[in-house]
């Protein structure tokens, strides 16, 4: 994913869909069968979550910098996560690491 600007990212985000609990177990077998595909399925679809967390910030606080590291973040969870259980939720998940890096971001100034 390359963004040039906050802007093109949040309208990008606005695009992605979520995807049902089913899909997503069935592209993580995939996935871990190595289908790289599946894996950037999975990652889209949670985009939109991201955008929601940044969006919070005033304008002034978010920049490229702080969206590719929570891009980052995401695509490192999405290949440490196991959909497969169904005991915790991927968004839950994402939602506190997220918001860690934010505060990472923000204290870093």
């Amino acid at each position: 994913m390359l963004f040039l600007t906050p802007l093109e990212f949040f309208d990008k985000a606005k695009q992605t869909k979520p995807l049902s609990r089913e899909q997503e177990k069935e592209l993580y077998s995939l996935m871990k069968a190595g289908d790289m595909q599946a894996r950037e399925r999975i990652v889209q679809s949670y985009v939109n979550i991201v955008a929601c967390k940044i969006k919070r910030l005033s304008k002034e606080l978010y920049s490229l910098d702080l969206i590719y590291n929570c891009l980052d973040k995401l695509e490192k969870a999405v290949d440490t996560f196991d959909f497969s259980n169904d005991g915790e939720s991927f968004t839950h998940r994402l939602t506190l690491i997220i918001q860690k890096e934010i505060a990472n971001y923000i204290a870093k100034g």
